[in-house]
């Protein structure tokens, strides 16, 4: 009789630790996405800056199709980090958004790689699930969705001017 009652404790600790891993996936997911979603952002900033650059007179995009008209200045202005703004020549706002996107390639090759790493464990763990069970009495890991998983802290990145921030 323990030794049932041990066998389902385990059970359910491995169902536990199956669900805790789905849930570690999908906000790996979410961080890869949205990292993604602000790489495209620094991309296409880049190329607009390249295009400013290399013009004479320079058509700043408002949106909707409206361009400002900008001519005589070489500067923009930059977040440098932590909403701390400093004028910077075009070239220098170029090799700031360049260093950001190989900052965020970083960050991105490190989700991908927890990511695997997750979902490794995930099928470790059913595949511990499936051999522990008889096979008439459980199909698939049960999925509990009611719990929110916890945030992760983010990590700082080097230091002034080149730290990423949600707004980069």
């Amino acid at each position: 009789m323990v030794s049932k009652m041990s066998d389902k404790a385990e059970l359910q600790k491995i169902a536990r630790l199956v669900e805790v891993n789905r849930q570690r996936l999908q906000q790996v997911e979410e961080q890869l996405t949205q990292l993604l979603t602000v790489k495209q952002e620094h991309e296409e900033t880049e190329q607009s800056l390249l295009a400013l650059h290399q013009q004479g007179v320079k058509m700043v995009p408002l949106g909707s199709g409206v361009h400002f008209p900008s001519s005589g200045t070489d500067k923009v202005v930059v977040d440098l980090g932590s909403n701390i703004f400093g004028e910077r020549s075009i070239e220098s706002a170029i090799e700031i958004i360049h260093s950001r996107q190989q900052d965020l390639m970083e960050v991105i090759v490190e989700i991908n790689e927890q990511k695997l790493a997750t979902e490794e464990r995930i099928q470790e763990l059913a595949k511990t699930f499936q051999k522990s069970t008889p096979s008439e009495t459980f199909e698939e890991v049960p999925i509990v969705e009611d719990e929110q998983p916890k945030p992760q802290k983010t990590r700082r990145r080097k230091g002034f001017g080149s730290e990423l921030t949600l707004d980069d």
